[in-house]
């Protein structure tokens, strides 16, 4: 219980925070006179990309002594790979202010991936190889089709299949250790595709596929990490 009222109380901050970092980074008379939803919700979505990931950064240096959260570095790795693939593909296919999030999603995945790497000992074993084959094999097939825009759709379902199979390393990890990850980063990252959905400006399933898939894993992850934390 205390745990759900702490988190609670982290919810409501980050959310006033969220909604004055939206203000503050758009355009305030396009906000304020309502001539441009896309806009704002781009900034919206952008807004809570930036504080999750910055509260996934500082959940890494815990303040009370609580043990901190360690991002599964190969996990975040093919994250950055395959969401700049999404993002491309996104670009190349009219998502306008709705492509913004996955762009600043990817250049996070390679830093947390880095920054988690070099602070944490990591070892490797097999199955990271097979998941790094496999998302590998799968992201170069959607490399291979995206340049064809008769294949667009294809591609980004391969790529959304690659980031599905990335997530591997991390549920497992998850699975041993739950408190070694953070609820709350996977809630910001299944909350922001909702804005970013909103401000697509060209909708097909090669703009709104990989969203839809980050929506919904992200968010059920975090249920899979509050129902392991209840049972161990």
């Amino acid at each position: 219980m205390r745990e759900m009222r702490l988190l609670r109380s982290q919810y409501r901050t980050w959310l006033i925070a969220i909604v004055l970092l939206a203000l503050l980074t758009g355009d305030l008379y396009e906000l304020l006179s309502g001539l441009d939803w896309k806009t704002f919700w781009r900034n919206a979505s952008i807004a809570i990309t930036l504080v999750g990931y910055a509260f996934y950064i500082w959940q890494m240096y815990p303040p009370d002594g609580t043990p901190p959260v360690k991002p599964e570095p190969i996990s975040w790795t093919l994250f950055g790979i395959l969401t700049a693939a999404g993002w491309v593909v996104q670009v190349a296919q009219g998502a306008g202010a709705g492509s913004w999030c996955l762009g600043i999603t990817a250049g996070a995945c390679f830093i947390i991936a880095g920054w988690s790497y070099l602070k944490f000992s990591w070892t490797f074993d097999r199955f990271h190889i097979i998941v790094v084959f496999l998302a590998l094999a799968l992201f170069a097939f959607s490399a291979a089709t995206s340049q064809e825009p008769t294949m667009a759709t294809a591609s980004a379902i391969l790529a959304t299949l690659a980031d599905f199979v990335s997530y591997g390393p991390t549920f497992r990890k998850a699975w041993y250790h739950p408190r070694e990850d953070s609820i709350t980063n996977f809630v910001f990252n299944s909350v922001k595709c909702v804005p970013a959905l909103l401000a697509i400006e060209s909708y097909s399933i090669a703009t709104t596929v990989y969203l839809i898939m980050l929506w919904v894993v992200n968010g059920g992850f975090a249920v899979f990490l509050a129902i392991r934390r209840r049972r161990r």
